[in-house]
């Protein structure tokens, strides 16, 4: 997959930055990296514009070099607010579990409709740009819901037949300890500078048959699909823009003084 325009969900972790690594670097991809703010970020959006420096310059570097064959196309990024889209959303979930017309676990777990909410604004932004090819960081692991088989089976199925995305997943099946070796590599930063959320860790799962694990998680994935569906027809009725930029998109971090 050389040379395509792809859009990479980026939130400046490990994962995600060996994505755009790979398909910026070593694909020559003209890359769309966007990052999403759900309205519970609590820390963390500082060193999310550090990696962002630190890969402009990684690829100012690799452009100037003649030793380089094939210099890298520039990237974009955007931070992007999926706040309204979110609360929507998930807001419905739960209007509908009080009123005893639907009961479900996304209503209780935020993870399954945030996730939901950041692949279809993707999608929305693929769609405007025409651009045929979505990706992300996920590694595949069972014991994360959004990462499980079943939910990303649903994810591409929708996709594909929604949008007319094509969902790839560079890093299925890799280890923690090669994605950190792999950015070491490159020079990069092996510690995650993504922001911290506050419903972080509400998507890991224990251990449990996996055929259940399988069908719990398919639900819960084509429920969220649901729930964000109507939430995104509802915006477009009322005229509410999808894709708008986050506060923190041109955000400044404060001075740091030394105590001398």
């Amino acid at each position: 997959m050389r040379e395509e325009k792809v859009v990479v969900e980026f939130s400046g972790g490990k994962d995600s930055t060996l994505v755009a690594l790979l398909l910026g670097l070593r694909d020559g991809c003209e890359l769309h990296l966007l990052t999403f703010d759900n309205g519970n970020l609590i820390a963390g959006i500082d060193t999310l514009h550090d990696r962002i420096r630190e890969l402009r310059e990684l690829w100012e570097f690799w452009r100037q070099n003649p030793w380089t064959r094939f210099p890298p196309p520039p990237f974009e990024w955007k931070f992007l607010s999926s706040s309204e889209l979110f609360w929507r959303a998930w807001g419905n979930a739960h209007a509908r579990g009080w009123r005893g017309e639907e009961s479900s676990p996304v209503a209780a777990i935020p993870c399954p409709i945030c996730v939901m909410t950041r692949h279809a604004l993707a999608a929305e932004y693929c769609k405007e740009f025409g651009i045929k090819f979505l990706a992300d960081g996920s590694r595949g692991s069972e014991s994360v819901i959004e990462q499980h088989p079943a939910f990303r089976e649903c994810v591409e199925e929708w996709l594909r037949k929604e949008y007319e995305v094509k969902y790839i997943t560079p890093l299925d099946g890799f280890s923690g300890g090669y994605v950190v070796k792999s950015l070491a590599r490159y020079g990069i930063n092996p510690n995650s500078c993504e922001p911290v959320c506050f419903y972080s860790g509400l998507g890991e799962i224990g251990k449990i048959d996996e055929r259940r694990a399988h069908e719990l998680i398919r639900s819960m994935a084509e429920t969220a699909i649901r729930y964000v569906s109507e939430a995104i027809e509802e915006m477009k009725e009322e005229g509410r823009p999808l894709l708008q930029e986050s506060r923190f998109m041109h955000y400044v971090p404060p001075k740091r003084y030394e105590i001398i």
